[in-house]
């Protein structure tokens, strides 16, 4: 499908593509359209653009991360789940089990699945909230969904053993799963401030999880408080 000045929106973030030529947009990125907002800014996208390379381009040539932090928001690398209304994500490095737990929780407990590796986290007047994000990494599961966030947390392989953590050691384990640009002062210090102000917000637990229903049994009951 062929589109010219296309809209979307991120969080509360609406940007425009402009193209001087067509451009057939990635199935992950139409999700994101949005047709009701005036755009708080337009791109131009250049001609060698194409369908495959769009969304790279966007997050990390482009750096689309860099206007995200400006408007309180950061890419996390976590698997996105919602459960009663209220999102959870599973943030860790690659390979430690993020799709795991998500599957988990959905197949135990009828969780829906938002994003299998990426998140957008916004901090707002109402707090903070989980987003959708165009990028579905190795999952393939992409959706547009904003829900406020319930807790986050850091996975590592263990017996299912969980403890809440915060400060320095919740803001070292979150902010390298983050994506900024390391080498402008700025988004770091953006970065940081949200992260920290995250920590102080949204209760983080720190999961050694196996692969089987007792993980979701432990963390459930920590979030019933």
């Amino acid at each position: 499908m062929t589109m010219y000045h296309n809209q979307y929106k991120l969080g509360n973030f609406v940007f425009r593509l402009d193209s001087s030529a067509p451009l057939e947009m990635p199935k992950e990125l139409a999700l994101f359209t949005c047709r009701e907002e005036k755009p708080q800014v337009t791109i131009p996208v250049p001609a060698c653009e194409n369908r495959q390379s769009m969304v790279t381009w966007l997050l990390r040539d482009m750096n689309l991360r860099s206007l995200l932090l400006e408007r309180s928001a950061i890419v996390l690398h976590a698997s996105y789940i919602i459960y009663n209304g209220k999102a959870i994500l599973f943030t860790a490095p690659s390979q430690v089990g993020k799709s795991t737990q998500a599957a988990l929780w959905e197949k135990y407990r009828g969780a829906e699945i938002i994003n299998g590796d990426r998140a957008l986290l916004q901090r707002t007047v109402n707090g903070f909230t989980a987003n959708g994000i165009f990028y579905c990494g190795s999952s393939g599961i992409c959706k547009n969904v904003t829900a406020p966030l319930q807790a986050v947390v850091v996975l590592k392989r263990g017996d299912n053993k969980l403890q809440r953590i915060g400060g320095l050691a919740a803001f070292k384990a979150i902010l390298p799963q983050c994506a900024y640009d390391i080498d402008k002062p700025q988004d770091i210090e953006l970065a940081s401030s949200i992260i920290a102000e995250l920590i102080g917000a949204v209760p983080v637990f720190q999961l050694d999880a196996a692969a089987d229903e007792q993980s979701v049994v432990v963390l459930e009951n920590a979030l019933k408080g």
